[in-house]
């Protein structure tokens, strides 16, 4: 039961910090901070880094979970929907046109898809804004 309820809290913490993450990228917050560092590489290559290496921290820990584990939970499209949504922005960042170090034109719409099969793993996940914000924030109740 304690596993159960972890591996839930996990999950939840997660989708809100990938909620989170695409919402940096969609206001250009996340693009903002990359102008403060300094390297060689341009501030593009910095922010797509960047968001590489966020994405594919939460790709990894979903990647990680077995489908066995996600049906004792029943858990297993919620699952899915964030690693392809991951998945997604793993493969297609490195192409992306950005203004502002928000997505636009063609990149804006691949984006939104990134986007929407987020917030589909969110509806089957149960969260509300102020959950997600929560769980971006660690701050969750104890599932029952």
């Amino acid at each position: 039961m304690r596993e159960r309820q972890a591996l839930i809290m996990g999950i939840q913490r997660l989708l809100g910090t990938a909620s989170f993450f695409l919402m940096q990228i969609e206001n250009g917050s996340l693009y903002r901070s990359s102008l403060a560092l300094s390297t060689d590489m341009t501030v593009n290559d910095i922010y797509v880094a960047t968001i590489k290496r966020s994405a594919q921290e939460i790709y990894d820990f979903f990647h990680a979970l077995t489908l066995e584990k996600l049906a004792e939970i029943d858990l297993i499209d919620a699952v899915l929907y964030a690693r392809q949504g991951m998945k997604e922005l793993l493969g297609g960042v490195s192409y992306y046109e950005f203004q502002e170090g928000k997505p636009v034109n063609q990149s804006f719409a691949q984006f939104r898809m990134v986007k929407n099969l987020i917030d589909r793993s969110l509806e089957e996940m149960e969260m509300n804004d102020r959950s997600i914000l929560d769980a971006a924030k660690g701050e969750l109740p104890i599932p029952q």
